[in-house]
């Protein structure tokens, strides 16, 4: 079942929107704003984020924003009742799946829930691909490294030299295209080793 996090604060159109989803196969997660999204939601739990544009606080291209500079790179479907084609343009040059007026015909949003899908699905498989390309010791070392261990404690265990084990980390956190400890046991999770 796919996640789908309804961040909006009009909540009869959350509970709306969270009615439409559960119909169209999806678990919906609502959120009354971007900063209650950001205090609760877990980086660990990757899903597809419909997203007001314009709320109370942080707006939605903000949050956008805020994602894209801590490396969340989920799937984002904005909603808009007071949308205008600059704003739209804008939204989907920084990646946004698509740009939805209110109300939304629920057909356009299972269209572009299934885009949105789609991304998922080929960053999983370009993840999977990184992984696999991996040295042996790459991929023993984030694997250790995303149960929490910390190069030191995988040195001693490995018996090899502490800046050995960064060096790998920092290299397989790299193909992997992750920053964090957080990213990359998020990652390992949503592959098949």
């Amino acid at each position: 079942m796919q996640r789908v996090y309804v961040i909006d604060d009009d909540g009869s159109l959350r509970k709306a929107l969270a009615f439409v989803l559960k119909g169209l196969g999806c678990e919906a997660v609502p959120y009354p704003s971007a900063e209650h999204f950001l205090t609760h939601a877990s980086p660990e739990e990757p899903g597809i984020l419909l997203l007001d544009v314009r709320m109370g606080g942080m707006s939605g291209l903000e949050l956008q924003q805020r994602l894209a500079d801590t490396g969340i790179d989920w799937p984002i479907i904005f909603l808009s009742g007071h949308g205008d084609l600059e704003m739209a343009v804008e939204t989907m040059m920084k990646g946004a799946v698509c740009f939805l007026q209110k109300p939304v015909r629920r057909e356009k949003l299972k269209e572009a829930l299934e885009r949105a899908r789609g991304r998922l699905e080929a960053k999983a498989q370009s993840r999977q691909a990184a992984y696999d390309a991996l040295s042996s010791r790459e991929k023993q070392l984030a694997r250790l490294s995303a149960q929490g261990l910390t190069a030191r404690v995988i040195a001693e265990r490995l018996g090899i030299a502490q800046r050995t084990a960064e060096f790998h980390k920092s290299s397989a956190m790299r193909k992997l295209g992750v920053h964090t400890v957080q990213e990359l046991t998020a990652v390992m999770e949503g592959l098949k080793l």
